[in-house]
């Protein structure tokens, strides 16, 4: 069934809506990154927009695949942790089941008394860039059943207590909740290209310190194009082809197995003034070929060198279009006859 309902929104935000796919392709979700670091990639700007607001700007809930169990449902049917009952044998409702609502640690049975919260609210979408989307595309972000942060099942109470609120204005009643809920909403305003404005970053900022800040978290695959009006097209996976187990080689007892290149980054001005340049510098292997990649809002900027006879490498960025301020991330990779290694660093124009 979610196989299903999965194709049928990737349709939604498609052909079947009318919209242009752009040729670009979704980002990978096997790479890693800090949630700390994640929150330095989303954008900064003022919300914009709430005067136009209104609810049905968002298509909420549908009934994607057409199985009579519309958005609410399958959540419910996707969180459960106990076998559920339905109002009618056309089950269609659910009635019943057992739920955990992490924002208040309450367990709730009956499914009256769960609400489904769009984490980041439509309202904090709006403002903050769907506004300039297609309806197609709010549909979309209304009722995306393919990405557990966007959609979350929680007592009826906490939801009607958040409202519209970002973390500025309210977190999760139970602290130990507040990490997880940071996260998701930085995954969720990072997938869909959504911005924050300065007092929602603080607040993030604050619970995204110390151990919460360094876990290691996926980065969200792309919904939205970089370009307003399109949406990142991701492939369908290939189904797996059945494959005889390979026959390990005998590995001779002299045979060195292969390292990882040493690597580390740092800026040579953490925060350098707008419209100069700065220095990314790197110590690793000699000989090494080094590529410095810029994470800079929705632009990735590379340069590659080569590690001198030391090890060292220094790799210049223009910053002259830098926003005062604004972190940008640099990946570093390295590699050297097969072998590899990876780093990060960042600053800060001032």
């Amino acid at each position: 069934m979610r196989k299903q309902l999965v194709a049928v929104l990737a349709s939604i935000g498609l052909a079947a809506i009318g919209l242009t796919a752009t040729s670009q392709t979704a980002e990978a979700t096997t790479s890693t990154i800090s949630a700390r670091s994640l929150l330095s990639r989303i954008p900064n700007a003022s919300e914009s927009g709430a005067s136009s607001y209104v609810r049905t700007k968002f298509t909420y809930p549908i009934d994607a695949n057409k199985d009579c169990q519309d958005t609410r449902a399958e959540v419910l049917l996707q969180e459960t942790k106990a076998p559920v009952t339905y109002t009618k044998a056309s089950h269609c409702v659910v009635k019943t089941g057992r739920w955990y609502s992490y924002y208040d640690g309450v367990y709730v049975t009956s499914a009256s008394g769960v609400q489904i919260d769009h984490l980041v609210p439509l309202e904090q979408a709006w403002v903050s860039g769907a506004r300039t989307w297609t309806a197609a595309q709010r549909t979309q972000y209304a009722n995306d059943l393919t990405f557990g942060s966007t959609l979350v099942a929680v007592t009826a109470r906490t939801n009607l207590s958040k409202g519209d609120r970002d973390p500025a204005h309210w977190l999760p009643p139970r602290a130990a909740a507040r990490c997880t809920y940071a996260i998701q909403w930085v995954d969720v305003k990072y997938r869909w290209r959504l911005t924050m404005d300065s007092a929602e970053r603080a607040a993030l900022a604050n619970i995204l310190t110390g151990t919460c800040g360094a876990k290691s978290v996926a980065i969200p695959t792309r919904v939205i194009g970089a370009t307003p009006g399109t949406v990142v097209v991701t492939p369908p996976a290939p189904l797996p082809v059945p494959v005889p187990a390979p026959v390990p080689a005998p590995v001779p007892t002299d045979t060195v197995p292969p390292t990882v290149l040493p690597c580390s980054a740092s800026m040579s001005n953490g925060s350098p003034a707008q419209n100069s340049t700065t220095d990314v510098l790197v110590q690793t292997a000699a000989a090494a070929t080094v590529t410095a990649t810029a994470h800079y809002k929705s632009t990735d900027t590379s340069h590659s060198t080569t590690a001198d006879g030391t090890g060292s490498a220094s790799v210049p960025f223009d910053i002259s279009r830098a926003t005062l301020g604004y972190t940008v991330v640099v990946d570093v990779s390295v590699s050297l006859s097969g072998q590899t290694g990876a780093c990060s660093t960042s600053f800060t124009p001032q």
